[in-house]
């Protein structure tokens, strides 16, 4: 009988331990550049193994609700966090550079076909932080073969406003094409609220469509969404805007996938009136560092 009560006794503390214990998910970041960081030591006060981030920022662990996660990476701040709750945590690790009042720099030059246009091209995307009073991002992209281009340019102002909340950009485009019998050159500015879970963005343009020797000028309005999805492991971000022109729509789509933290892989599409372009590109990323003081 006594046997009994104490393996009755056992079995509930098994339960209890089992309930208050979970097991949890997530990623961690950069904070300067939102890519995946692996090999991040993941332990939790008063337990003695870790567990790294896999290749791709992600981790499990279990854990008692309540307990605190330290994540700890060299170059990077230390950073706790109370889990309260069964749920995937995506964790921002701030460089200690930036704390010391680095400048940072981001280059990636990338090549690419046009599948649609059976064209090839590069393109260069730059970014600067803290090294001028404003931060921003440029890029400039360039397709062609012997009977057409496509030369497209973006520029953005970052963090125009700027909290915990949301942040506010402004985004400027140009871009020209000359394929066959029509021609075309777009313009637009728009403004991008970043927030945790979605990027809306709501802008004007202008453009100038040639086709067959006829000429007309349209001015549109822009409206956009972009957001992190969730696939397999890794987060894919996903672009989508279109801009609806006098003439007709223009459709804009891309997405991209991180290989190793500086490797890129971006897929884009476009569509407009009787202009389809499908481009692959591959880039690699170069940062530099510079001291301010």
């Amino acid at each position: 009988m006594r046997l009994k009560i104490l393996t009755c006794f056992a079995f509930i503390l098994l339960v209890q331990q089992g309930m208050s214990q979970v097991t949890i998910r997530g990623r961690v970041i950069g904070s300067d550049d939102g890519l995946p960081i692996p090999g991040v030591a993941v332990l939790s006060k008063g337990v003695e193994h870790t567990h790294p981030t896999d290749i791709n920022g992600q981790f499990e662990f279990i854990i008692e609700l309540g307990r605190t996660l330290v994540f700890i990476f060299p170059g990077y701040e230390k950073q706790s966090i109370i889990v309260e709750e069964d749920k995937f945590y995506e964790i921002a690790l701030v460089p200690e550079c930036i704390s010391d009042h680095f400048d940072s720099s981001l280059f990636y030059l990338n090549t690419g076909v046009d599948l649609a246009n059976s064209q090839l091209g590069f393109s260069v995307d730059y970014t600067s932080r803290f090294s001028l009073p404003i931060d921003f991002k440029a890029s400039a992209s360039y397709y062609w073969n012997s009977q057409s281009s496509n030369l497209n340019t973006n520029l953005s102002i970052l963090d125009i406003v700027h909290s915990c909340e949301f942040e506010l950009e402004a985004n400027f485009r140009y871009q020209t094409v000359d394929i066959d019998n029509y021609k075309f050159q777009n313009s637009t500015a728009s403004i991008e609220l970043r927030s945790d879970l979605w990027t809306p963005s709501i802008g004007f343009g202008i453009n100038q469509f040639r086709n067959e020797g006829s000429l007309s000028n349209n001015a549109g309005i822009l409206v956009g969404l972009k957001r992190e999805i969730f696939i397999g492991r890794k987060y894919i971000p996903i672009s989508l805007s279109t801009t609806f022109w006098q003439n007709k729509p223009e459709v804009n789509i891309s997405a991209e996938y991180y290989f190793f933290r500086n490797i890129r892989l971006k897929v884009g599409y476009q569509g407009y009136g009787d202009f389809n372009s499908i481009i692959g590109s591959l880039g690699i990323l170069i940062r530099t560092w510079k001291k301010t003081y």
